[in-house]
């Protein structure tokens, strides 16, 4: 595989591992805003 090829699929998967942190930590803190609401 070309270099370019290689960086191109290393960003990629970068890209969708910090998709998924990022829905992750949106879940939790909303997680966390409902217990707080409800006094939790």
């Amino acid at each position: 595989m070309p270099d370019a090829a290689q960086a191109a699929e290393r960003g990629r998967r970068r890209g969708a591992a910090e998709d998924a942190a990022h829905a992750l930590a949106a879940a939790v803190l909303a997680g966390g805003e409902r217990l707080r609401r409800r006094g939790g």
